[in-house]
């Protein structure tokens, strides 16, 4: 090939060659992209699939006790949802909630609780009444959920909510707790015997002997002002005492044949008239503590809801749910009357 002398005109060819190659690129991709863009979509009549990574539900309205079908309604439906779908966390919405009470407020922290055991993480707004809204601050929720924002009341003794069980029950809390309890009523921080054994012996039973699921073996504890007592309130998040209560042989034909209702077998068991499948004696211990420190009058107010059962000691009066509580909760109260009653017979 003859070789091109004039410097100009090498450039001039060398800007051609490439102005060339360049415009065959071009008119590669544009071929290449008029068939991709004309190319049948996969799938394309497959919707696509929604994200459920996150759930967002509305507390009701009137979440009270004086409404507890409805509460457990919302309790169970919720934890339905979450435990059949792949979601990553729940929004509570209670800007709409009216009221609320410390009952409720338990069952909710329960729920909770049993998410956190699925890692599925539970956050929410507060209720836009403002009683409402501190009413739920002041309650000690928010201590339960580590939350930065706290109640913002000034009293020396403020309402109180933590955990305990899982591989040990924490005795030290539960005795620091109940002698500032005993300082609020009396003046004097001191030692209340019947409290405190009815709580470790409750929360010790749940520990020794409940499956091995440790999320199940929590139990929130709850102590809360009211105008002349102090009200205590234990939560777990287990089967229950009715759906974990195993019976021999012969006492099941017993009740087969006396018909015995659910409220029946649940005073049974506060009675001891059951044995556990393994035939300690000191199984279902706890319950009938709780019931002897009531009938010696050092703690009033004696309630329990367990599975489908809600049963007032004080009133002998009992409720049959529909819709179940899976797990169990004591409440009861303490007054400067027990106190003395205690010291009297002591």
């Amino acid at each position: 090939m003859k070789r091109i002398k004039d410097s100009h005109q090498r450039i001039r060819l060398r800007q051609l060659s490439l102005l060339r190659q360049r415009r065959r690129i071009i008119k590669i991709k544009r071929i290449f992209n008029i068939k991709r863009n004309n190319a049948p979509k996969k799938n394309s009549t497959v919707p696509k699939k929604r994200n459920h990574n996150h759930l967002k539900v509305a507390v009701p309205k009137f979440f009270i006790s004086e409404k507890m079908e409805e509460s457990l309604f919302f309790i169970n439906r919720t934890f339905k949802k979450a435990q059949h779908g792949s979601f990553r966390s729940i929004f509570f919405e209670m800007n709409e909630v009216e009221r609320i009470d410390i009952f409720t407020i338990c069952l909710m922290l329960s729920l909770i609780n049993k998410l956190a055991g699925k890692n599925i993480h539970c956050w929410g707004n507060y209720p836009m009444m403002p009683k409402v809204k501190r009413d739920f601050v002041e309650s000690g929720f928010l201590d339960v959920m580590k939350s930065a924002v706290k109640s913002n009341s000034h009293s020396h003794f403020k309402n109180q909510m933590f955990m305990i069980g899982k591989k040990c029950v924490d005795g030290k809390r539960v005795g620091e707790s109940i002698k500032e309890v005993m300082e609020y009523m009396t003046g004097t921080k001191q030692h209340y015997a019947p409290v405190y054994d009815d709580i470790l012996e409750i929360c010790a039973n749940s520990v020794e002997h409940a499956n091995d699921r440790l999320d199940e073996k929590n139990w929130l504890v709850s102590i809360s002002l009211e105008k002349d007592s102090v009200h205590f309130i234990l939560t777990d998040t287990g089967a229950g005492i009715l759906n974990t209560l195993h019976k021999k042989k012969i006492e099941m034909f017993a009740d087969s044949i006396l018909f015995k209702k659910d409220y029946q077998v649940l005073e049974g068991v506060f009675n001891k008239s059951y044995q556990s499948q393994t035939g300690e004696i000191n199984r279902h211990k706890g319950l009938p503590n709780v019931l002897e420190s009531f009938n010696e009058g050092y703690i009033d107010n004696l309630i329990v809801l367990t599975n489908c059962v809600w049963y007032n000691f004080s009133t002998h009066k009992h409720s049959v749910l529909k819709n179940e509580f899976k797990g169990t909760l004591f409440s009861w109260t303490l007054s400067k009357k027990n106190i003395e009653k205690w010291k009297t017979s002591n």
